[in-house]
């Protein structure tokens, strides 16, 4: 294997636990120098029982490096911080994630949105239906079975703190510090995904987004080619996606046979991203295991809002 550049060894996951030490080469080269959590006296810091630790950005120029939804580079860059409590009952079915995104253009984003796409596959992977919690503000996804046996029938990435936009007399907590005249936003759009299928057309509810522009459009709480999503039940104007109730069977729920492509994009904004500035958004993935699937939607709710008081 061929590595270009020399140092690029160093440009990889860290992970450290509540008992490494410099034993470890992990913690030895904590990134202290990309902004990794460190103590105090500057040694590397573990949230919870592990943390993990990485930074990336867009800025590559190359389509061979471009990924999915290829595009031309953006000037973001991401610091990613991952960890769980492997001594504490109630979240020891919990990880938490913590993203801080940088612009390191020479241009303002007045417009940002802030997405996480995530394809769940919970269960067994083409059993996978998607609804959107209103009361608790958080998308999420289940399997429609009752299975005799105790396994994950329902799970959800839930945004525990939102990026920052202006809102006058408000105070919002970024980067550990409470700012005036912000406030942290929710989630404001959730667009489902019954699968992965070839390209569907534009205005195809709960389809996979296949070029950039869609993804926009999608992350501001549009269909992929920009209309409005309608509730087929309510027939009003929406943003989220199957925001009825699968444990009572009303509103607008998910019946469609998903494939093992299904899962959902969830979505904060829009706010402006100044250059130089930066924001921050901290998710919990949780999974709540049953014999009944309702039970399980039921147990997901409570410890959503566990987890906001916490």
């Amino acid at each position: 294997m061929q590595i270009l550049p020399d140092d690029s060894l160093k440009y990889r996951v860290y992970v450290i636990s509540d008992h490494s030490d410099d034993s470890e080469p992990d913690y030895q080269e904590w990134p202290i120098q990309w902004g990794a959590p460190v103590n105090i006296d500057g040694s590397p810091h573990c949230f919870g029982s592990s943390t993990y630790y990485l930074v990336y950005n867009d800025a590559h120029t190359g389509i061979e490096y471009q990924g999915y939804l290829a595009h031309d580079p953006t000037p973001i860059e991401i610091h990613e911080t991952g960890w769980y409590y492997d001594n504490i009952i109630e979240l020891e079915n919990v990880i938490f994630f913590r993203y801080q995104v940088y612009n390191k253009g020479t241009t303002d984003i007045d417009l940002t949105t802030l997405s996480l796409w995530t394809d769940i596959d919970i269960n067994a992977a083409r059993n996978n239906q998607g609804s959107y919690n209103s009361s608790e503000n958080f998308l999420y996804m289940y399997s429609a079975v009752n299975t005799g046996r105790i396994v994950p029938l329902a799970c959800a990435y839930v945004l525990l703190q939102g990026p920052l936009t202006e809102s006058r007399g408000d105070s919002g907590l970024s980067f550990n510090k409470y700012h005036q005249n912000y406030k942290n936003l929710p989630t404001t759009a959730g667009w489902h995904i019954i699968d992965d299928y070839s390209p569907l057309p534009a205005d195809f509810l709960c389809s996979m987004p296949y070029a950039l522009t869609e993804m926009r459009n999608v992350s501001l709480g549009l269909k992929r080619n920009g209309d409005s999503i309608i509730n087929p039940v309510t027939r009003t104007t929406t943003t989220f996606t199957y925001d009825g109730d699968p444990v009572s069977r009303t509103g607008w729920i998910d019946t469609t046979i998903n494939g093992g492509g299904a899962g959902f994009i969830t979505s904060s904004g829009p706010f402006k991203l100044s250059v130089g500035d930066s924001t921050e958004a901290i998710f919990a993935f949780l999974a709540v295991t049953d014999t009944i699937y309702k039970n399980a939607i039921i147990s997901l709710e409570e410890e959503v809002r566990y987890l906001r008081t916490w």
